[in-house]
């Protein structure tokens, strides 16, 4: 039996919260949020766990085996570096550092250590994705797509402050790139225009990115913050014998769909969905990707395998993000590999529009 520990206890700590719980192989025990009463609504369905004063009393107790992280941005590299030192299991919220230097030297960190570290995408778990991938290559070789994320945000929390590392690309696009590079191989350059539309934000709420990838093909993909028709995600993948257009939220299974077009004929894609009680509570429209990512990381922490497929996807995608940022910054087109990008540039990598 694991004991899982959880850092954070916001949207996504009660989504870790009840996915672990349903896996036969864990328990809740320890829980910590800087504001206690979050801790506290949590410990509700969980009651044999124990709220901690601090996330260090939480690491470092010797009866928790897993530390799931989903802290801001700027505290997970203290807390996971920490739990990685005491040999704890960690499971953490994408994005992983603050920047590629973060991110880099946990990599090599971790070569020295006997841990699963897993970076969580449920995007590469969700059932619309999954059921793409059974069909993809109907549509040929992959020329372009366009991919985006939207929803309507008129408020400034720690998510849209110089804390956070980057706002809707970095927050939420980053999953974007993450299935992309599934489909399109490595990328190659970035040319973007990250902007702040609403006053009083310190990063982007606006992106705009083309991404040239090795193989030739091209991603158009763009991050909002002003789209009042919805909390989307949005694809349209185009192959040189057909295409596909697809659509999800992380709201409601229903917005799901996704259609293929061969030879000028249209057909549905069928998507399974999960037994109701597979679908998570907190973010319903991603169905039972949770538990699927959860699921698989038990498993290798009980087989002692590492997850290292996770931290290179990982990996590529802060390259990506953080060529975004320097494009914008530098008013030019980035080359990857980028081995590096000053984090303390961040304040600069944006356009006040």
């Amino acid at each position: 039996m694991l004991n899982i520990g959880i850092v954070g206890c916001g949207k996504m700590g009660r989504v870790h919260a009840e996915v672990f719980s349903k896996n036969q192989n864990c328990r809740i025990k320890g829980l910590y949020n800087r504001s206690v009463e979050k801790a506290e609504s949590i410990k509700e369905n969980h009651p044999d766990a124990k709220i901690y004063n601090s996330w260090e009393d939480l690491i470092k107790d010797p009866e928790i085996d897993v530390v799931a992280i989903s802290t801001p941005q700027i505290q997970r590299l203290d807390q996971y570096r920490l739990a990685i030192e005491n040999g704890k299991h960690v499971f953490l919220e994408k994005p992983m550092g603050m920047g590629l230097r973060d991110v880099n030297q946990t990599l090599e960190l971790l070569k020295k250590c006997n841990v699963c570290f897993y970076v969580d995408s449920q995007i590469r778990s969700q059932p619309t994705i999954l059921a793409i991938n059974k069909v993809i290559s109907k549509i040929g070789r992959i020329f372009h797509i366009d991919m985006e994320f939207s929803m309507y945000r008129d408020e400034i929390k720690w998510k849209h402050k110089l804390i956070a590392g980057g706002g809707v690309l970095r927050e939420l696009c980053g999953h974007l790139i993450d299935q992309a590079a599934d489909w399109l191989g490595e990328a190659k350059s970035v040319t973007a225009v990250n902007k702040v539309i609403l006053p009083g934000r310190e990063t982007e709420d606006y992106s705009v990115n083309l991404i040239e990838y090795k193989n030739g093909a091209t991603l158009i993909l763009t991050g909002s913050y002003w789209d009042h028709t919805g909390r989307l995600y949005r694809g349209r993948i185009l192959g040189e014998n057909g295409q596909i257009n697809f659509t999800f939220s992380s709201y409601s299974p229903s917005d799901a769909s996704a259609v293929i077009y061969i030879d000028g004929k249209k057909e549905d894609i069928v998507i399974d969905i999960p037994d109701e009680n597979d679908i998570n509570s907190v973010y319903p429209g991603h169905m039972d990707s949770f538990k699927k990512e959860i699921d698989r990381f038990v498993e290798l922490v009980i087989k002692g395998q590492k997850a290292w497929d996770t931290l290179e996807k990982e990996w590529n995608t802060s390259q990506v993000i953080a060529a975004s940022y320097e494009s914008t910054r530098t008013d030019s087109k980035v080359f990857l590999p980028l081995n590096d990008f000053d984090i303390n540039k961040l304040k600069d990598c944006f356009r006040n529009f």
